[in-house]
């Protein structure tokens, strides 16, 4: 009976133990799983801290503290670079030279200029600088070079930049005699006129820039030591018989042009008569499309007959004379059966100048 009681005992013992793991386990289990359910707010601030620590000690570099290369190359001008970007660089405008020869290789410039209209500009004699009025709508720049180009191009630039145009009709002339070349290019900007302020046109010869010409818009029209008010035609036969063609085609008065002025032209000597008229080569320019003539008459002062008949045939003379009256005929075309006005114009007083 005693060892009964004794085992049941036992049993009762082992029981309560069991239980008591299994409890101990059981609120093990459930505060781990609290645990694990709860935020972990210790763990996480220690990385935000950490982030926004590395934020701060790594800032983003503003230009200005970039690192400079080793060797920086020293920048160029628009003109060396010869991009069509806008350049806020400064223009001579007209207190710099109203054309400079920057070629270093194909035709050379012999003289340049820039005016309102063909007649203004003077590549043969030009001025010491140009100022247009403001306003101005459009302009003509003349190249003279020793030889035509195989290729050319202008572009033109004020303060802020390169200035588009629009297309126009360009004048060439070549001199059979000497081969000098003429170039008349007619600037018309797409906003419709020229802003004040200084230009620049960059002729481009032979795919170089060999050509700057300055000018100023803003103030009164003026040239500043030149011969102002004279018309490019009095230093050109060809310009003058472009101007003749003009005038009669447009039914204006020649006279009204052309009589009292003076004119200096170079042409190839011929002959003097005994009543001291002169002739020359290579005048003949055309009338109709089948038909060429001279466009002007010689009579040589009295007091250099002597001189001229020193001359020989074929001598490139340049010479001095006024214009004393202007003719106009009427000529049938041949090919288009229309009447074509053709003048003449007597050039008097006419010497050689040495």
């Amino acid at each position: 009976m005693k060892t009964l009681s004794l085992l049941f005992i036992a049993v009762c013992l082992g029981v309560a133990l069991n239980f008591s793991v299994a409890a101990q386990q059981a609120t093990k289990a459930r505060r781990a799983r609290q645990k694990s359910a709860q935020p972990q707010k210790k763990s996480e601030q220690p990385v935000a801290d950490k982030a926004g620590k590395q934020e701060q000690e790594a800032p983003q570099l503003q230009p200005s503290q970039t690192q400079p290369a080793a060797s920086k190359p020293q920048a160029k001008s628009a003109i060396e670079r010869g991009d069509d970007k806008a350049q806020s660089e400064k223009l001579p405008g007209a207190k710099g030279p109203l054309y400079e020869y920057v070629g270093k290789a194909g035709p050379k410039v012999i003289g340049a200029d820039v005016g309102i209209n063909r007649n203004d500009a003077n590549s043969a004699k030009p001025p010491k600088a140009r100022i247009f009025p403001s306003g101005t709508k459009k302009l003509r720049i003349e190249a003279k070079l020793g030889s035509a180009p195989r290729s050319w191009s202008v572009k033109v630039y004020n303060t802020l930049g390169q200035i588009e145009m629009e297309p126009g009709v360009v004048m060439q002339i070549v001199d059979p005699r000497t081969g000098e070349f003429v170039l008349g290019i007619p600037l018309d900007p797409k906003t419709g006129k020229f802003d004040d302020g200084p230009y620049q046109a960059r002729v481009e010869l032979d795919g170089n820039i060999a050509l700057l010409i300055n000018w100023e818009m803003g103030g009164d029209e003026q040239v500043k030591d030149g011969d102002k008010g004279e018309a490019a035609w009095q230093n050109d036969y060809d310009k003058f018989v472009l101007r003749y063609k003009e005038l009669l085609k447009s039914n204006q008065s020649p006279e009204k042009e052309f009589v009292g002025k003076k004119v200096e032209w170079n042409l190839t000597f011929k002959e003097i008569d005994a009543q001291g008229k002169l002739q020359f080569d290579g005048i003949r320019r055309n009338v109709t499309q089948r038909m060429a003539g001279p466009w002007a008459s010689f009579q040589a002062k009295a007091t250099s007959v002597d001189e001229w008949k020193k001359l020989k045939h074929g001598d490139s003379v340049k010479f001095r004379g006024s214009i004393k009256t202007v003719s106009t005929f009427l000529i049938q075309d041949h090919v288009t059966g229309e009447n074509v006005p053709w003048g003449d114009a007597s050039v008097v007083d006419v010497e050689p100048i040495p």
